[in-house]
């Protein structure tokens, strides 16, 4: 055995190597810390893509800023305010005036008369031209052979003057039709 007491529990090679270790950790730790003093804008200022951020800022900057200056230039109203002076109109627009508008539909109503009176000539010499309608196309076989004012007057066609014609009983209009009618 060794004629050494042992005093420590590691051994003055482990404790050289745990000194180099916590030399080079401190130094580590005082870069890092030294960095860190720096402020954020100076740290952003040694980034290489600072320069590009900072044209594109100023980029939008001036874009914005012509904006502006220009759009004070052109006046726009707000909603329901009046020009003071004429402007050219490019598209033509209807504003509708809404006061006068109910005040017309108000005259218009009351102007209406409440009952209406039949006209009671017109109403029979509509009857009287229905019910004479079936004899007068009685002889007709075709649309053409009717006489045009009829069939316009009737909006006639192939099959209408086929119903019409066989509501004719023996040289008579047909019951059904005149109380149709």
């Amino acid at each position: 055995m060794s004629d050494k007491p042992k005093s420590s529990r590691f051994s003055r090679e482990s404790a050289k190597a745990i000194s180099r270790w916590s030399d080079a950790r401190r130094r580590e730790i005082r870069r890092t810390l030294a960095v860190r003093r720096d402020s954020p804008f100076i740290e952003a200022l040694r980034r290489p893509e600072t320069g590009a951020l900072a044209l594109i800022g100023l980029a939008f900057l001036l874009v914005m800023s012509a904006a502006t200056i220009l759009g004070r230039e052109a006046y726009v109203p707000a909603a329901g305010r009046v020009m003071n002076e004429t402007r050219l109109v490019r598209a033509e627009f209807a504003i509708e005036d809404e006061l006068a508008t109910q005040k017309n539909r108000e005259s218009e109503r009351l102007r209406t008369p409440r009952v209406y009176q039949a006209d009671r000539v017109v109403l029979d010499d509509i009857e009287s031209s229905l019910l004479r309608l079936p004899r007068t196309l009685a002889d007709a076989q075709a649309l053409e052979e009717v006489a045009p004012e009829i069939r316009e007057r009737f909006a006639l066609d192939d099959a209408l003057l086929a119903a019409l014609r066989s509501r004719m009983v023996e040289n008579e209009v047909a019951p059904s039709w005149r109380a149709a009618v």
